[in-house]
């Protein structure tokens, strides 16, 4: 089920928390992002050398340790201030592009991996962005979707 669209406007207020473990808005993805990194390592192997692309990648939560482990990594996130967070805590490394995920301005075949999280929740049309995942996919690359549960508990 889907409970609405993104307020992006949170996104823009509040991009410098990303980061800030005492942020009551990003606190819980903090928690998780750990365990989501352990689940790449786990299934995807060495991302070293690899091209990754994530999308809705946000404050970089997720590009960041990508990059730390020798990616390639290019994130796409519709929030110019969340993506000026996620280049500066990658220092430099990295590429980010601000953009609609369900129509991303990368080239076909390009990811050996592609990570979505956190964002299919918030969209209506999610199989647009599954299938903009795949188009971006090289022949036998690997997609990670994880989400957190929007429920009450």
């Amino acid at each position: 089920m889907i409970y609405g669209t993104n307020d992006l406007s949170i996104y823009e207020r509040f991009a410098s928390e990303w980061w800030d473990p005492e942020s009551p808005r990003f606190r819980s993805l903090q928690k998780v992002t750990e365990f989501r990194v352990q689940q790449i390592d786990t299934w995807f192997g060495s991302v070293e050398g690899a091209s990754v692309v994530d999308l809705g990648c946000g404050g970089g939560l997720l590009s960041v340790p990508m990059i730390e482990r020798g990616a390639d990594v290019v994130g796409v996130d519709l929030s110019s201030g969340s993506l000026a967070t996620a280049a500066g805590m990658s220092e430099g490394r990295g590429r980010y592009l601000q953009g609609d995920i369900r129509n991303v301005g990368l080239p076909s075949a390009c990811a050996d991996f592609v990570l979505l999280a956190d964002v299919l929740d918030h969209i209506e049309d999610y199989f647009k962005a599954l299938s903009e995942a795949r188009r971006l996919l090289k022949p036998g690359g690997l997609l990670y979707v994880n989400t957190i549960n929007r429920t009450f508990r």
